[in-house]
C-alpha cells in the first residue's frame, strides 16, 4: 500500500482525488457518491463530518477504515500495543487518509462463529 507520510493512502487505492472532505459538503458528499458507486467498497456508518466507516477489497483482502472526529487517531495504535504487551488478541491497526480525513484501516477480523464484547 502506498504511503503518504505516515498514512496509507486510500485515495491511491480506490482512485479518488486529494480534497478537503470535511469542510466542503460538495466534496464531501461527492466522495460518499464515489465510494458507493465503487464495487470494492460498502459503506457501514457515515455521519457527515463526525464519522465514515466502510469495507473495501484490496488484494484479495477485506479491510475497514474508520474515521471519527470525536476521537484520537493514535488511541487505537496505543491499546494494540498495550494489548500485544499484555498478551490479549487484538487488532492490527494501521494510519489511513483519504484527502484530510484521517483515519485508521484494519484487515477484516469477523469470524462468524465468534462473540465480540465492544467498548
Amino acid at each position: 500500500m502506498k504511503r503518504k507520510g505516515i498514512f496509507v493512502d486510500l485515495g491511491n487505492i480506490l482512485i479518488l482525488e486529494d480534497k478537503d472532505y470535511l469542510t466542503s459538503s460538495n466534496n464531501y458528499n461527492e466522495l460518499i457518491e464515489k465510494l458507493k458507486n465503487d464495487r470494492r467498497v460498502r459503506i457501514v456508518k457515515n455521519i457527515p463530518g463526525v464519522s465514515l466507516v466502510f469495507s473495501f477489497i484490496y488484494d484479495r483482502e477485506i479491510y475497514f477504515f474508520t474515521f471519527d472526529a470525536r476521537a484520537e487517531i493514535f488511541s487505537a495504535l496505543f491499546a494494540e500495543e498495550v494489548a500485544k504487551d499484555m498478551n490479549i488478541p487484538v487488532i492490527s491497526y494501521d494510519l489511513a487518509k483519504i484527502g484530510n480525513i484521517e483515519g485508521h484501516i484494519s484487515k477484516n477480523f469477523i469470524d462468524p462463529t465468534a462473540k465480540y464484547i465492544y467498548g
